[in-house]
């Protein structure tokens, strides 16, 4: 009998139900293993990447920027004829980056500027506009986010501005001191 059982367990170990059964755990203890890692990762990066040490997205402090109700509809959008922009950022020592993405006249004629930064995680951003001698001057909160941050948004309204060559720079301030900034120009109609 002692020769029999030990027969049953060799043909129990390799059946073939046996060895796909094991193979499919593996398999998944492996996926499981793979995820978690993964994920742990880039919690990791997105670590590192913010300078105050915290993966939740700073608080936006209330500015004159259009919110989501109140805001054009950009999907009428067309970029400003004549609209030049800078080959890359401007750089500043601290190795943060501004740049002005998207710079469009609405059907209204508001001028609307949208911003990505790098490298800054809170401050201030300025936009300034000229036309014609003419200045306007706006301000917004700097949204933290975990690959890049972006001013709160910048709308101008047409009553503001004057037709002609428009010069556009962006300035953002952290600790009081400007660390990126970014320079373009466009056409303004009305």
């Amino acid at each position: 009998m002692s020769k029999n059982n030990s027969t049953n367990r060799k043909n129990f170990f390799t059946s073939p139900g046996i060895i796909i059964g094991l193979v499919a755990f593996l398999v998944l203890v492996l996926s499981v293993v793979v995820i978690w890692l993964y994920s742990n990762h880039r919690k990791s990066v997105t670590q590192k990447e913010s300078t105050n040490g915290s993966q939740e997205p700073l608080p936006s402090a209330k500015t004159d920027a259009p919110t989501t109700e109140n805001k054009p509809n950009v999907t009428t959008d067309k970029p400003v004829e004549g609209s030049t922009t800078n080959p890359t950022p401007a750089e500043k020592p601290s190795g943060a980056t501004a740049e002005m993405t998207s710079i469009s006249q609405q059907a209204n004629g508001d001028l609307v500027v949208q911003t990505k930064v790098t490298g800054v995680s809170t401050g201030t951003c300025t936009l300034t506009v000229t036309v014609n001698g003419q200045t306007v001057t706006k301000s917004a909160s700097l949204i933290y986010q975990a690959s890049f941050s972006t001013c709160a948004g910048f709308s101008v309204p047409a009553s503001e501005l004057t037709a002609g060559s428009a010069s556009l720079r962006l300035s953002v301030n952290s600790d009081n001191k400007e660390v990126a900034a970014d320079q373009k120009t466009t056409t303004i109609k009305k």
